[in-house]
């Protein structure tokens, strides 16, 4: 909408966001072409593990967003980002906290071959530094 008003660069346009806003971003640059780059803070690439490995309060959240863990594991896998790394369009940043590498290591391996992409990897400890804005140099 705001491309077709003139307001902004299509091909310019940039995602980004934090967690639940990271697997938000992680999504759009996989299963869409929309951006032209990303940023993902501690963003989930995996429904699975999400689903299976969280902590107690959050342990059923995803059953009335995604579908009942494990019945539904065919619309968590067909949902997760990491089973589709092929369909990866866009250059990205990712942000990982130490103990989700592993869970994010098929992302990872991904922005390492598209080119424009960057890793962080932050201490657990570290609070996520959020707020910075991502441009895009003119074409």
């Amino acid at each position: 909408m705001l491309v077709e008003q003139g307001m902004v660069d299509g091909d310019r346009m940039a995602i980004t966001g934090g967690s639940a806003g990271g697997y938000t971003t992680l999504c759009a640059l996989t299963f869409r072409t929309t951006f032209a780059a990303g940023c993902s803070l501690y963003g989930i690439g995996d429904l699975e593990i999400l689903a299976s490995d969280t902590h107690k309060f959050e342990s059923r959240y995803l059953d009335t967003l995604v579908g009942p863990w494990p019945e539904a594991k065919a619309i968590y896998d067909e949902r997760s980002p990491v089973n589709h790394v092929e369909k990866f369009s866009a250059p990205i940043s990712l942000v990982f906290l130490t103990p989700n590498i592993s869970s994010n290591s098929a992302l990872m391996g991904l922005s390492r071959g598209v080119t424009g992409s960057s890793i962080a990897v932050r201490p657990a400890r570290e609070p996520p530094r959020v707020g910075r804005s991502l441009a895009l140099p003119p074409p």
